[in-house]
């Protein structure tokens, strides 16, 4: 009995890293196939490459979901359909299907306008699945709330921390060396891209103040530098104090939360928050958002900010980067709660989905 689990992603992204994760943690325990939609070459294949279906690049007006359509009647047919994110979801065809959903930033912090009404035809397949398995409790109500889904369709799968990569270190100034980061320099760490719901103007303003008083003080943000954060930096005269740093792999990710001093996520809006969790893994304090699931991962193993004001992740900050009790009592829970979250877990849980369904 056949399962396809369907993705889309390369293993460097989140969304990506969790089908990759689960495929390897299930192939020995299903008759489980790995479908790869690679809209680079225009191909459908599976975990051992070889290609299912091929086909043409369509000139001027080609674009992923275009290259889906084309594609979704050319996957074969198999007992159980697992669409490994929420952007898969309009390929469901069939009633023997499930679908992940990481999230539903683009319906509620939307980067543009026409964001939000392209996505929700993304995502028009969501209510069609037999089964959506919801990344926390917060995007299992968002999808309650916007689809109006049943709520006994969705079930909360966590995500997972890999501890064996991301775990503490002993001396945490080899890699501030490594990265050639100035001695008793106090690292501020943000982790993530620049879109709109990951607040980082808000953090770049809170920053600004607490650098004026604190001169060993950096951000290190690990992710893309936008335009728009580029200028603000600018503007505030800080740019000798932010630290950039593009395109780190996995295995050197775990280097950058170590040599922090603190981490901070002062997001309007995570249907997870993979860093956060990281972050405690590695035995770092961490400060995070009061919003959607950041204080159900975190727990009392964090300190809790309300984004919208600038003032309070400054004081929080300040506080937590000042306070060396604080930090150890932060960092012993953010390391017992980032206990709860596995891989295997996660696997464990989504394998009772699948022979629950294989054997209706």
């Amino acid at each position: 009995m056949k399962i396809a689990l369907i993705n889309d992603q390369p293993f460097y992204s989140g969304m990506g890293k969790y089908a990759f994760k689960i495929y390897e943690l299930l192939k020995d325990r299903f008759d489980l196939e790995f479908l790869l939609l690679d809209y680079k070459d225009r191909v459908v294949k599976n975990q051992d490459k070889n290609i299912i279906h091929k086909d043409k690049k369509v000139p001027v007006i080609d674009n992923k979901p275009f290259f889906w359509l084309r594609i979704r009647n050319k996957i074969p047919d198999y007992k159980l359909y697992h669409f490994a994110n929420q952007n898969l979801s309009f390929l469901i065809a069939k009633s023997n299907s499930i679908v992940t959903c990481h999230d539903l930033a683009p319906l509620i912090t939307p980067d543009r306008s026409e964001e939000k009404i392209w996505r929700r035809l993304l995502y028009n397949g969501l209510k069609k699945a037999k089964i959506i398995l919801a990344d926390s409790n917060a995007t299992k109500k968002d999808l309650i709330d916007i689809y109006k889904i049943d709520e006994k369709k969705v079930k909360t799968v966590y995500l997972g921390v890999e501890h064996h990569i991301f775990k503490p270190v002993e001396d945490k100034f080899i890699y501030r060396k490594k990265f050639q980061i100035k001695e008793g320099s106090k690292i501020i760490l943000n982790v993530g891209t620049e879109k709109y719901r990951k607040n980082i103007p808000g953090l770049i303003y809170a920053f600004a103040r607490l650098s004026t008083e604190n001169k060993d003080v950096i951000l290190v943000r690990v992710g893309k530098q936008s335009k728009s954060v580029r200028r603000l930096i600018q503007k505030l005269d800080i740019v000798e104090k932010v630290r950039y740093f593009e395109n780190i792999s996995e295995n050197e990710l775990p280097f950058f939360y170590n040599m922090a001093d603190i981490f901070v996520m002062p997001s309007f809006y995570e249907g997870f928050g993979l860093p956060a969790l990281e972050a405690m893994s590695c035995g770092i304090p961490v400060i995070v958002s009061n919003m959607s699931s950041l204080p159900e991962i975190v727990g009392d193993a964090g300190m809790q900010i309300n984004p919208y004001s600038v003032k309070e992740i400054y004081e929080r900050m300040k506080q937590l980067l000042n306070d060396t009790n604080l930090q150890k009592e932060f960092k012993e829970k953010g390391l017992e709660q980032a206990k709860k979250f596995t891989w295997q877990k996660t696997a464990n849980e989504i394998a009772d989905i699948y022979k629950t369904l294989l054997n209706t």
